[in-house]
């Protein structure tokens, strides 16, 4: 995990996957470790959080997302 990575597309994506499964019972376990930044353009596909008609797939998550990503 790097910090210019947060709030990215695949964030919404892999975030949701797993609020999904655990609101259906099943027990998850992440083990996040935080390296240093790199000069890639990867994280920073953080457009799609200004277009309101993905925020239906999970509202919070969205909102939350935004809220720290910009």
């Amino acid at each position: 995990m790097k910090n210019q990575y947060i709030g990215d597309i695949g964030d919404y994506g892999k975030y949701g996957l797993l609020r999904f499964l655990a609101q259906r019972g099943l027990r998850i376990g992440v083990n996040w470790y935080l390296t240093e930044n790199d000069d890639s353009s990867d994280g920073k596909f953080v457009d799609y959080l200004n277009k309101e008609e993905l925020r239906s797939a999970d509202p919070t998550l969205f909102d939350f997302l935004r809220s720290i990503a910009f």
